[in-house]
């Protein structure tokens, strides 16, 4: 990642130019007094509005079909969730199918991927847009993609038995039962649309799946709206960022500043050249850490641990941010425990912040000493009880009993 100073590069500013005259950024700009095609700066940069998914939700809160995002050349509308309108739309150009299919190309390629290859694809094809972009970023490489789309293991293998894959393209939990349900002969792997890198083990026990036969096994991530935003290399040495195709900032989700590298942040992304609903710092809820790296590919920054974690309903343990999600990414490294059922429980002993927490089981064989440590590491407290249980009660994620009042909170993890 940039330092995020000084000028801002010729792109970014042709891109702020561009968006001024969507309804959409223009009134936003209008309300926080700024003109878009007058900032020059990364200063000036980071003083723009950050964008919420919320925001975007407001804009098609009255079913408008375009939300003040009309431009012309519209050739593609795709669609994501959105908890509070059912779907959302996503609009794309010529121009941003372009540039997302030389965006996943590059990652395609530094994944080890070739024209020689086969990709199955068991992504789905429906209203959602990431199988069709992989499609077009092999196409852009020259490799073929076998579009096998979320269909059952058994046709995946029938289906592999025909076609003759050297890559697979998926999540990483169907991409496990594939290799244990007996699918040779793939060399490389893609993954999305789930925890990889940040759980510790996931890619070990994915290669003992395939019995060693992969060469590498990569890990990548993306918003809906953005992708690609990061993805690894070969080397599995952690998500590189595509600076090509999106700026990346980490801020703290409480005060919005940016934070350095090193520290744990919510990442903002921007879209470096996109036409149809393009992104302005936006902010993704996710959780991640971003290191200076000198790779073998000759990417410059890293997640080293992938994205770990949401910002929702963070709280303050002895001074540190706590974000409980990032709790449910530690325990899914452990086999046995059950990271959609566990429990906070915070309380105050002499003016001094004590953290407890429960976890439903299936064996009583882990180590919790380990436990212990790994928390330690991934959130930076230490947490003065782990405790297995056979299930969690219904409630919330942290139960906070500090002080006179009690808070609830719940989350992504929630025990049920």
């Amino acid at each position: 990642m940039s330092q995020h100073e000084g000028r801002l590069d010729a792109e970014i500013r042709g891109q702020l130019r561009r968006i001024s005259n969507l309804p959409f950024y223009a009134q936003r700009a209008l309300t926080a007094g700024i003109d878009l095609t007058h900032v020059e700066t990364w200063e000036q940069f980071q003083e723009l509005p950050l964008l919420s998914r919320a925001d975007f939700e407001d804009c098609f809160e009255n079913d408008t079909a375009w939300g003040g995002f009309r431009v012309p050349g519209v050739v593609r509308m795709n669609f994501t969730p959105s908890a509070r309108l059912g779907l959302l739309p996503e609009f794309h150009t010529p121009s941003d199918l372009a540039a997302s299919a030389r965006a996943l190309a590059a990652v395609a390629r530094a994944a080890g991927i070739t024209a020689d290859d086969v990709v199955q694809v068991t992504l789905a094809y429906h209203v959602l847009v990431a199988a069709r972009l992989f499609d077009e970023g092999f196409a852009e490489l020259g490799a073929c993609s076998l579009q096998a789309g979320a269909v059952p293991t058994e046709q995946q293998l029938n289906l592999a038995r025909r076609g003759h894959p050297t890559v697979l393209m998926s999540n990483p939990s169907f991409a496990q039962r594939l290799g244990e349900a007996g699918l040779r002969g793939i060399r490389r792997m893609v993954l999305t649309g789930e925890p990889f890198t940040a759980i510790e083990g996931r890619r070990e026990a994915l290669k003992d799946a395939f019995d060693g036969e992969l060469l590498s096994a990569v890990d990548t991530y993306g918003v809906s709206e953005c992708f690609p935003v990061a993805a690894e290399c070969r080397a599995e040495t952690g998500m590189h960022l595509r600076e090509d195709f999106c700026v990346v900032e980490v801020i703290d989700s409480e005060t919005l500043d940016p934070v350095p590298h090193g520290t744990a942040g919510e990442l903002v992304v921007t879209h470096r050249n996109k036409q149809g609903m393009p992104l302005l710092r936006y902010r993704t809820g996710d959780l991640a850490v971003v290191e200076a790296t000198e790779c073998e590919c000759g990417a410059t920054t890293v997640l080293p641990r992938g994205v770990f974690g949401r910002t929702d309903n963070m709280t303050k343990v002895k001074g540190v941010k706590l974000y409980p999600s990032q709790v449910a990414f530690i325990l899914a490294g452990f086999e046995g425990l059950d990271p959609r059922q566990y429990r906070i429980t915070l309380r105050e002993s002499n003016g001094v912040d004590q953290i407890a927490l429960k976890v439903a089981a299936t064996t009583t064989d882990v180590d919790i000493a380990a436990v212990k440590r790994s928390l330690k590491e991934g959130t930076l407290l230490s947490f003065n009880d782990v405790e297995l249980v056979p299930a969690i009660d219904e409630g919330p994620t942290v139960d906070d009993l500090r002080g006179d009042a009690r808070r609830n909170i719940a989350s992504v993890g929630s025990a049920k």
